[in-house]
């Protein structure tokens, strides 16, 4: 079913119908298990929090934008993963721990959470009107290049997040302000994080290149199964060879989805896992670097450097 949004107020609506909500209070969504937070910033910034416990899809919905509403961009932070149906009605997952997305309002693309997951997700929708007004040209400037395309999380933005998700347990009315201020500044931080890459997007074609209209799954699928082979590299030609790509269209179009080469998003993943590891200290750093398959120890310690600016022990010091 399809229902064609004209309002913030009336999408808080539809979202009370299609999660089952018991109640609808000034600011959230009380669920049978968790709450949906909703703000209006200003016109045209408009952000939903999700704290949705053991998720499972009940009525199938595809929510459309009218021009009365006036949304261009979503941008989407997500945790332990996010689901997608593409205009095709095909369906995947995608494996992240955590990242965003930004699109345009009007990609023919729906946007859904993980199965028996539990949903820690925020989503802003944006115009781009009160984008120059309150972000300025940069901003909007940035966001324009975009069409689909997905973004690790930085440090600074993955600690936000993390203070967010702890008013949840928050039991007096100062919750709703705290979270109302804490996601504003998260999509100060994501713009702020897309301004600094927009040397790269002023170099790239953001279009999705290729016929094939099972191009983005096919993608998605590569970028999953990178992420289940951290200890090896991964061969260009197989991947393309398996999903039935050319190697070209492969490499051009994680590029465009991903922000980095094959290569380079590999090692990425690996140098995180890496970190994610070292932080809960079910390995040392040795043990580390011999199980995501770096040559040694030094060679983890530089590169870890040189992703998060300090060695792993530094790291550990600082942030533990």
């Amino acid at each position: 079913m399809t229902h064609t949004i004209t309002s913030f107020q009336e999408h808080i609506k539809v979202l009370s119908e299609l999660f089952s909500a018991k109640s609808e209070k000034e600011n959230y969504l009380d669920l049978q298990e968790g709450e949906i937070y909703h703000y209006q910033h200003q016109e045209g910034i408009y952000s939903l929090i999700f704290n949705v416990l053991n998720y499972h899809r009940g009525k199938n919905a595809l929510l459309e934008f009218s021009e009365e509403y006036n949304i261009d961009y979503i941008v989407i932070f997500f945790l332990k993963g996010l689901s997608f149906t593409t205009s095709d009605d095909n369906e995947h997952n995608i494996a992240n721990a955590h990242g965003f997305v930004v699109m345009k309002a009007d990609y023919n693309i729906n946007v859904d959470f993980l199965q028996g997951r539990n949903a820690h997700h925020i989503s802003f929708l944006l115009s781009s009107e009160a984008i120059k007004k309150q972000f300025g040209e940069n901003a909007y400037q940035a966001l324009s290049k975009l069409s689909f395309h997905f973004f690790d999380e930085h440090h600074d933005i993955i600690l936000l997040r993390n203070a967010l998700r702890q008013t949840f347990s928050y039991i007096s009315e100062v919750k709703y302000k705290v979270q109302e201020n804490l996601s504003f500044s998260l999509l100060g931080m994501a713009l702020e994080y897309i301004i600094r890459k927009s040397d790269y997007l002023d170099h790239s074609n953001q279009k999705i290149i290729g016929s094939n209209k099972n191009l983005l799954n096919k993608i998605i699928q590569v970028q999953n199964k990178i992420r289940t082979m951290l200890d090896e590299k991964p061969d260009i030609y197989e991947l393309s060879k398996e999903f039935k790509l050319t190697s070209h269209e492969l490499e051009e179009n994680f590029q465009i989805i991903f922000g980095h080469s094959i290569p380079a998003y590999h090692l990425k993943q690996r140098i995180q896992k890496g970190r994610d590891l070292l932080v809960s200290q079910e390995m040392g750093a040795k043990e580390i670097a011999y199980h995501l398959g770096f040559s040694d120890l030094p060679h983890f310690s530089r590169t870890f450097k040189k992703e998060f600016g300090l060695s792993p022990r530094a790291y550990m010091q600082q942030y533990l």
